[in-house]
């Protein structure tokens, strides 16, 4: 089986960029959540279609969900820049610690709402958001592992997957949304079909980036110089 080479084969900036751009949509819509519930309802007790009652009733995991997500997604694209890495080691790593946090809170906090909020939709969305918090928890903690043991290669691969997972909410928006616009309607079905979908589809694309990033040595040797 061939070696790998960490030599990347995609320029440096794409993956971030893409990471960061993506992640704009989570942490456009926790502001707006945030905005809204910090105003309250409206004088008439009516509150944004953004929010749910139960953000009002129990606001403080759902405000720390979206503070540790809107952290989780500024910062991660960072920690996947070469360049950066290598100018500001200690930024990189104390940052990392941060975002490590961050992550196991966004990810703990969506399951408690998962467990304990008023359920919405069957047992498909119950399990769907159960089963990817566990998978990025689990991936941040076996990245942690990993570059305990200084093996980057598999600690850069772990962590892909859990910001993957962590931009989960930001694929499901941009999927239901436009239907929603466009119908008027948001039914349980869609919200389910969704956020499935939102999932499975960044873990695919998270292992296509993971695959594209590295090729044989063997390639190497053979490929063209620049």
């Amino acid at each position: 089986m061939p070696k790998i080479q960490s030599k990347p084969r995609i320029s440096n900036w794409r993956v971030p960029l893409f990471l960061f751009l993506f992640g704009l949509v989570n942490i456009a819509f926790g502001t707006i959540q945030l905005t809204t519930i910090a105003a309250g309802p409206a004088a008439d007790g009516s509150i944004s279609e953004m929010t749910s009652p139960q953000y009002l009733i129990t606001p403080l995991p759902v405000v720390a969900h979206i503070v540790c997500g809107i952290f989780f997604n500024i910062m991660a694209p960072l920690q996947f820049v070469p360049g950066f890495r290598k100018r500001a080691p200690q930024f990189h790593r104390w940052s990392g610690r941060l975002l490590f946090v961050a992550g196991l809170g966004a990810a703990g906090t969506g399951m408690y709402m998962n467990q304990y909020f008023p359920a919405f939709g069957t047992g498909w969305k119950y399990a769907a958001v159960l089963i990817f918090s566990f998978g990025m928890m689990a991936s941040l903690i076996l990245g942690l592992r990993a570059i305990l043991k200084r093996d980057v290669k598999c600690h850069n691969e772990w962590m892909m997957r859990a910001v993957m997972i962590g931009l989960g909410p930001a694929t499901q928006r941009l999927l239901i949304l436009p239907i929603y616009f466009a119908t008027g309607e948001m039914s349980i079905l869609m919200i389910e079909i969704g956020v499935w979908a939102g999932f499975l589809i960044n873990v695919i694309i998270g292992e296509m980036i993971l695959r594209s990033h590295y090729i044989p040595r063997k390639a190497l040797r053979h490929a063209p110089a620049e």
